[in-house]
């Protein structure tokens, strides 16, 4: 989604290893955004974000593989949502003037491979994330009809209905999803947080469906599927356009 917004194929903008110049430090410590949450809590991206903005060189470089740590209390879905989804839609509205008519794709300066995919077994629970994809889209109901465009409310709420061995989330229901969604943070048709929380189901949902159709997936295939994904973000900016720059009646 990042690539499609700002039109740079950086791969992962939160990443935990990650440089930057001293000029680029300077330039961002003079902008005054430091007060607010989502710079906060996670700088990485609007860092990077403000340099392919400006004239500064990006380049990414891969490290290898990143081992997993196996203590602590697991992942807090959505304190992780909190400090990406919001962080992504807070530099997509405070930068609006610099991508909403802007059609800028430039591919990144990459050293050595642009990636390796590991095939290694996962402890995830395929069955309770489908089941905590259902049960929270149901109980959000009221607040997903309010973000979302109807015609894509009313296609997610078909595949709830689904049995788990027929459920599909396609990539391009789950890219508009995306783009109503940061479409209502714009137009702050609820509280942006709670906005922000209410995608966790969805994810879930998108979770849930890649599991299950790349089970048997070799890395290769993977990796052709996210290109097709990032594709069809660029194909349906147009669409975020539209639901971005219209006129939303916001109720109280």
């Amino acid at each position: 989604m990042s690539r499609a917004i700002f039109g740079c194929g950086i791969r992962e903008l939160y990443s935990d290893e990650w440089g930057f110049s001293g000029r680029l430090a300077a330039g961002c410590l003079n902008q005054d955004v430091w007060h607010e949450e989502p710079i906060g809590t996670r700088p990485e991206a609007w860092m990077a974000i403000s340099a392919i903005s400006s004239d500064f060189r990006c380049c990414q470089v891969f490290l290898g593989q990143k081992l997993q740590s196996t203590t602590g209390s697991g992942t807090d879905i959505v304190q992780v949502f909190r400090q990406t989804v919001g962080n992504l839609f807070w530099c997509m509205e405070s930068r609006q003037s610099e991508w909403l008519d802007s059609e800028r794709s430039e591919p990144v300066q990459t050293f050595g491979p642009d990636h390796e995919l590991t095939s290694e077994p996962t402890d995830l629970d395929p069955p309770r994330i489908f089941e905590m994809f259902r049960t929270g889209v149901m109980e959000l109901d009221p607040i997903l009809c309010t973000i979302l465009d109807p015609e894509t409310h009313a296609e997610i709420k078909s595949i709830v209905s689904l049995e788990e061995s027929k459920f599909r989330f396609r990539s391009d229901l789950w890219v508009r999803t995306l783009y109503d969604f940061a479409a209502s943070y714009h137009h702050a048709v609820i509280n942006r947080d709670h906005l922000v929380q209410a995608l966790a189901p969805l994810y879930r949902g998108v979770t849930f469906s890649y599991l299950v159709e790349h089970s048997d997936s070799s890395p290769a295939e993977m990796e052709v599927v996210s290109e097709a994904l990032c594709v069809e973000f660029v194909r349906q900016k147009p669409y975020l356009r539209e639901k971005w720059k219209a006129k939303v009646e916001v109720k109280s």
